[in-house]
């Protein structure tokens, strides 16, 4: 069995842990999408006038439509991933607050990929900093990310823990897993008649 927190960072409940989290995530989510979308209302001559900026100011020839749809379509990715986010996080915090577990597996699945992103991250960009014979550019990243995936693993056991909790809540005395439940008192007449 693998070890499951008992309790959100040494002093509150993996509930209200979980529910905090919820609400962190949450608020960064909406405020990303709010973020996407300001840039998105800018007009497309705005872009191409930046991207003019960049080529200009860096030496670097690029075609300034290029440039500006890249940015245009990078942007409306963004505001994509941030709306999903902040549906995952609702739906995490109404999962715990009416006791669904099945609403919390939407967030501990988006998590879970985006700690295997940072994880391919991390590794292509040592490769990068090795090819490139950085051996401190590899010893930041892996400064940097390290630290980012451990508290992230963490916060993913404690939303599980969470989840567990709600299904261990919603199994006593009821049918869990098409088995039914049985009381242990039900259980110690029949062994010893036998």
């Amino acid at each position: 069995m693998a070890w499951e927190p008992r309790s959100c960072c040494l002093c509150i409940s993996i509930r209200v842990g979980t529910l905090i989290l919820g609400w962190i995530s949450l608020i960064g989510c909406f405020l990303s999408l709010l973020s996407s979308l300001k840039f998105v209302t800018a007009s497309y001559d705005d872009f191409t006038h930046h991207c003019t900026q960049i080529s200009q100011e860096r030496h670097v020839t690029m075609d300034p439509d290029i440039c500006a749809r890249i940015m245009i379509s990078t942007i409306i990715c963004d505001g994509a991933l941030s709306g999903m986010g902040t549906l995952v996080s609702i739906l995490l915090i109404a999962g715990v607050n009416k006791n669904k577990p099945e609403w919390i597996i939407p967030y501990l699945g988006s998590q879970v990929i985006s700690l295997g992103l940072m994880t391919l991250i991390l590794v292509s960009l040592i490769g990068v900093s090795i090819y490139v014979g950085s051996a401190l550019m590899s010893f930041t990243f892996i400064l940097v990310f390290v630290p980012s995936m451990l508290i992230s693993s963490y916060l993913i056991s404690v939303v599980y823990a969470c989840y567990k909790e709600i299904v261990r809540q919603n199994c006593i005395g009821a049918e869990c897993s098409g088995v039914p439940y049985v009381e242990q008192e039900d259980l110690i007449p029949r062994l010893q008649m036998q």
